[in-house]
């Protein structure tokens, strides 16, 4: 059923990788005559799996990226690219950031915010540890 490439539209809200056909049973997927994958996540948000990318259809909620993140994670492992406008992306480190997930982005420039992020915490942590 997805033998036909589904071309990615401008930004997008997606998580690219190549194409996997795994699907995540325990989140009750719905199969579309198109053959694209849909997870409901909360009450009006979807994920829908095109085989090379998830896509989220509802992306001011934290939880509902944190929840794409992972499947992404378990899909195409930890080096992600992330496609969309710049407050999907921004949102999508801050929720990298929160939950401390072991993301590397595709992006360089998503990648050394992500860096710079991770060294400001460490040094807080040092800062910490010596005034103790």
């Amino acid at each position: 059923m997805r033998k036909t490439k589904v071309k990615l539209e401008p930004d997008e809200k997606a998580i690219l990788g190549k194409s996997d056909h795994k699907i995540f049973i325990t989140k009750d997927p719905q199969i579309t005559k198109q053959g694209l994958v849909v997870y409901r996540i909360g009450d009006h948000g979807k994920i829908i799996d095109k085989g090379d990318r998830l896509r989220i259809t509802i992306d001011s909620n934290e939880l509902a990226i944190k929840e794409m993140l992972e499947m992404s994670i378990a899909k195409y492992g930890n080096h992600l690219d992330i496609s969309g406008d710049l407050a999907f992306k921004q949102m999508v480190l801050a929720v990298t950031e929160k939950y401390d997930l072991k993301i590397n982005f595709k992006d360089k420039t998503m990648q050394e915010i992500r860096n710079a992020a991770k060294r400001q915490k460490e040094g807080t942590k040092k800062d910490m540890t010596t005034k103790l």
